[in-house]
């Protein structure tokens, strides 16, 4: 009798360990992992391999997993990398067979592909959108369900991944490429992390980005990087007309950090922007759009400021700006220290300009700037768009 136990024990034991650490391969599993996978759109068909289970002791229940799985859809596949499940003990026992959850690996998927295919069963105006901007990019991603007692989806579904070699044409003007970025999506909110992007020509970082709904609408939050970027008159001239119409920038080159916020309605509009930024300034080429050749003799017809620190911020109508560094007035270097108000559509501005070898001049006070001294000018004023700029 007691030799009977031990060896049924032994048995016990190499048959556990056997299940945990080999396993075994059936088609007993392949039925109720199509019936879980229908639970997302009814008419597609899976091909299963074998596949394998493995006993988890320690949670009392069985690993499942196939291999090289196809899913299609109106005779577009999608290759699927492995498909993995989990069964309790407890629920065979009982042939009570329901899964608990499911996990989906896909294998590296062409982006226009993959949305091509999700449209057929699901065809959203957003993702005919995607599918319309989207010209290339890879994507690795793995796909979480969770199921309830009567194996119906549960709404706590987990998305991750990666996108590589992204290319998004969203105008002609804008060249968006070399898109890289690792994603995690849920059912409250999407993150996004270490995105790397190629925008005309210059490389921008974004560390995070967060897309969380909120009443019919999406809140989007995140930091963004800039280093060496910059812009010819052609690339931002537009921009810069719409928003602040007193400067005709000709060239810019800076590095920047941003925090920025802004919400997209059900109609994919934007507002509330909100914007924070450190910029280095390495260079500002600014049109002239003064009319003070009489106090500054050598006056340039354009500006350029270099070696800048400026503090930005954003919001709706309001735009604060304060700064310091060098600027060419003239035809020797000069500090400027300054801030720049807007409100709506009038812009208030200080300035303390610091000149060392220019020229200057005020000839109702018949007062000309000794070559060898320092001057200070502080200059305080407003201008309204359209309307003359007032000194105080």
């Amino acid at each position: 009798m007691y030799r009977a136990l031990l060896s049924l024990i032994l048995i016990l034991l190499i048959l556990v360990v056997y299940l945990s650490t080999i396993g075994l391969k059936t088609e007993k599993f392949n039925s109720k992992i199509i019936s879980q996978i229908k639970q997302i759109e009814q008419n597609i068909e899976v091909k299963l391999n074998d596949v394998s289970f493995k006993l988890d002791p320690l949670k009392l229940g069985f690993d499942i997993k196939t291999l090289g799985t196809d899913l299609s859809y109106k005779n577009k596949i999608i290759k699927i990398e492995t498909i993995k499940s989990k069964i309790s003990l407890k629920s065979l026992l009982n042939n009570n067979f329901l899964l608990s959850d499911i996990s989906i690996s896909t294998k590296p998927l062409v982006v226009k592909d993959l949305i091509t295919f999700v449209r057929l069963f699901n065809n959203d105006p957003k993702l005919f959108i995607a599918e319309k901007f989207i010209k290339e990019g890879y994507m690795i991603a793995d796909l979480k369900l969770e199921f309830d007692n009567l194996g119906n989806i549960k709404k706590n579904y987990k998305f991750n991944g990666l996108i590589k070699d992204g290319k998004i044409d969203i105008f002609k003007k804008y060249d968006l490429n070399n898109i890289d970025f690792i994603f995690k999506i849920d059912e409250k909110e999407s993150n996004f992390y270490e995105i790397q992007f190629n925008l005309n020509g210059n490389n921008v970082s974004i560390p995070n980005l967060i897309l969380s709904k909120r009443n019919n609408q999406y809140l989007v939050r995140g930091k963004l990087n800039t280093k060496n970027t910059s812009f010819a008159k052609n690339e931002i001239k537009d921009q810069i007309k719409n928003n602040f119409p007193l400067f005709d920038i000709q060239e810019i080159l800076f590095n920047s950090q941003n925090d920025f916020s802004f919400e997209i309605n059900k109609d994919f509009k934007v507002k509330n922007l909100n914007v924070k930024s450190r910029i280095d300034l390495n260079k500002l080429k600014l049109k002239n759009f003064f009319k003070l050749k009489e106090i500054f003799p050598k006056i340039r017809k354009d500006f350029i400021f270099t070696n800048q620190e400026l503090n930005l911020e954003y919001n709706k109508n309001e735009l604060k700006i304060i700064g310091a560094g060098e600027v060419y007035l003239q035809n020797e270097i000069d500090d400027i220290d300054y801030e720049i108000y807007k409100k709506n559509n009038e812009f208030k501005f200080k300035a303390k300009l610091k000149i060392s070898k220019n020229p200057f001049h005020i000839n109702i006070l018949n007062y000309e700037k000794n070559k060898n001294s320092d001057l200070e000018l502080n200059l305080i004023g407003k201008k309204i768009i359209n309307d003359k700029m007032v000194f105080n």
